[in-house]
């Protein structure tokens, strides 16, 4: 039987009982609040015995003047003034609480992702994991985390209130305590009806996310191949499920409120009726109705906002699945950190595959001195960006070993590894900042010559200070102030800033128009010189030159050699070269 993950065994309590230990770390405003809720409580349940001494003075047999309830009234006045004040510093506390909760747990779930292995994004749609971050901790903030001060607050109102019901009068209060149950039941058996519909709706909202967010950024590819109606009946079927979820979920909670409010009126009325046939003091009488009414706005309360409490706790259950998966292996405790390297590479009887059902490389070897450019060439799903993930520990290995220098690169700390290669991807990302900002992002403290010089080592120079804002101007997600092309050049003089003594350069031209790409392609022969480098190519007219090309099908090396050598074979690689060419 396949074990059920950890986070689905989690109950609503632990979960809650997880939530608070983030409230925890704030013991201070922790403390406050309750000791503030306590206060609160205390000044507001005094004011129904206030009353019950002036009634008492109403129907004394001596009669009363309106300056007799004088008093009464400034002691009421200034009970329920204190309660008011302390509620409201109870509030702001959970509040401030709240906020910095919210923002622990979205900061450790993003750190989170961060330090997860490339094959968890990679099997993860990015819509959803953004879906995390935001909409999942947004509503553990709106609806669990918040209604704290409910829950904080309705138990210390309950537990003071029977406190001063048993003092009138223990019968009444047994009474009260008895018909409890009955509310409670009806809460827990519709919350426990209504949890599974909450979790199926935020994993519905989720889904939807991911297919906006793929609708809209591929908007252009939706418009030219006509798929608007497809992707509208698309978006329509999981909003539909949406829909549905959500009114289920939505039935069940708001039947709760209504049940209990009914329960705590009959009880309310209950109390009453006892209280005049049990012929209990008129005043005794007042007070229990506003106890009973205290004792049952806390129940009213929680009921009211169930949705969102298990909407939270259903996202609640979302994050912490993500934040209970294993990250990234730590680095072995002896691993080396190097900071110089020779570029000696060595791949020995490697095997790998991303399912273990669908084997891709097997008993892969291959020798690269130091200073050779290796071009890896091949049809898709070859293996050309396998080998360049499993040189950047993206992916380990599942058999044999990588060396690099002699070093297995697992005996190597990633950051070291990693460091060591400046990698330029077929999409090219530049983060939201300026032109100038994005360059120095490939070595920290970068002076305004070397950013100089790399943009014209890249051949970006000159379209670079032609824009109105020359190095400063900003790119975001979404502008169009610049080609794809230019972003491509852009982040290829990142690598030329830093230049590390290893390349992967991964279709990196392939944004490129194929005259930038004869100006590129002179730089990157600068660059590349006595520099181990790794050439992944689509384009083969960017790789003649290489030392050694790599031609693979199917995780395999189906041949290998110089440009000229492969020709005079006349084998896989000639014809795919004549395919292009011819």
């Amino acid at each position: 039987m396949k074990k059920e993950p950890a986070s689905k065994k989690n109950s609503s309590i632990r979960i809650f009982i997880r939530l608070l230990s983030y409230s925890y770390k704030y013991k201070t405003l922790f403390f406050a609040a309750v000791i503030f809720s306590l206060i609160s409580v205390m000044f507001s349940v005094l004011g129904p015995l206030i009353v019950s001494d002036a009634v008492s003075v109403m129907t004394g047999k001596g009669g009363f003047e309106i300056s007799d309830l004088y008093g009464f009234i400034g002691k009421l006045l200034l009970a329920y003034f204190l309660a008011a004040a302390f509620n409201y510093a109870y509030a702001l506390s959970t509040n401030i609480l709240t906020q910095n909760t919210v923002k622990n747990i979205r900061n450790e779930l993003f750190c989170k992702l961060t330090k997860m292995p490339v094959k968890y994004i990679d099997r993860n749609k990015t819509g959803v994991l953004i879906s995390n971050i935001i909409n999942d901790v947004e509503t553990v903030g709106e609806g669990l985390i918040s209604n704290i001060t409910l829950l904080f607050m309705g138990a210390s109102t309950i537990a003071v209130t029977l406190v001063f019901m048993f003092i009138l009068d223990y019968r009444i209060a047994l009474l009260v305590i008895c018909l409890t149950p009955a509310a409670l039941a009806v809460a827990y058996t519709l919350s426990k009806r209504g949890k599974k519909y909450f979790g199926r709706n935020q994993k519905n909202l989720g889904t939807l996310n991911a297919v906006a967010n793929e609708m809209i950024s591929a908007q252009k590819t939706v418009k030219a191949y006509m798929y608007e109606q497809t992707a509208e009946e698309r978006f329509g079927t999981i909003n539909s499920e949406l829909y549905k979820s959500g009114m289920q979920s939505q039935f069940l909670s708001s039947m709760v409120n209504p049940i209990v409010r009914y329960i705590s009126i009959f009880t309310y009325v209950l109390v009453g009726t006892v209280s005049v046939l049990a012929g209990v003091p008129v005043n005794v009488i007042t007070a229990y109705l506003m106890y009973s009414n205290q004792y049952a706005r806390p129940f009213m309360d929680i009921t009211s906002v169930i949705t969102q409490l298990q909407s939270a706790i259903a996202a609640a259950e979302r994050i912490f699945a993500v934040l209970d998966e294993p990250g990234e292996r730590d680095d072995k405790p002896d691993a080396a950190v190097l900071n110089t390297f020779g570029g000696d590479i060595v791949f020995d009887n490697v095997s790998f595959s991303y399912s273990a059902d669908k084997p891709l490389i097997e008993n892969f070897s291959l020798r690269v001195a130091k200073g050779q450019k290796v071009a890896i060439v091949g049809p898709t799903g070859s293996g050309k960006t396998t080998l360049v993930n499993l040189l950047m520990r993206f992916y380990d290995v599942d058999g044999g070993a990588i060396y690099l220098d002699g070093y297995d690169i697992r005996d190597i700390t990633r950051a070291s590894l990693r460091r060591a290669f400046g990698m330029v991807l077929q999409d090219a990302y530049l983060y939201t900042g300026t032109i100038r900002e994005n360059i120095a992002y490939g070595k920290t403290g970068a002076s305004e010559d070397e950013i100089v010089t790399a943009a014209k080592r890249a051949n970006c120079y000159d379209f670079i200070v032609n824009l109105p804002e020359g190095f400063d101007t900003v790119i975001a997600d979404g502008l169009m102030n610049i080609s794809k092309g230019q972003k491509q050049l852009i982040f290829i003089a990142r690598i030329m800033l830093s230049l590390p003594p290893l390349l992967i350069l991964d279709e990196a031209t392939s944004s490129i128009d194929t005259y930038i790409e004869t100006k590129i392609k002179d730089a990157f022969d600068v660059m590349m010189k006595g520099r181990t480098s790794f050439v992944v190519a689509h384009r083969l007219s960017t790789i003649i030159n290489a030392d050694l090309i790599l031609v693979m099908k199917d995780g395999n090396v189906v041949e290998k050699g110089t440009h000229g050598d492969l020709l005079d074979l006349n084998g896989f690689y000639s014809e795919i070269y004549h395919s292009q060419y011819n």
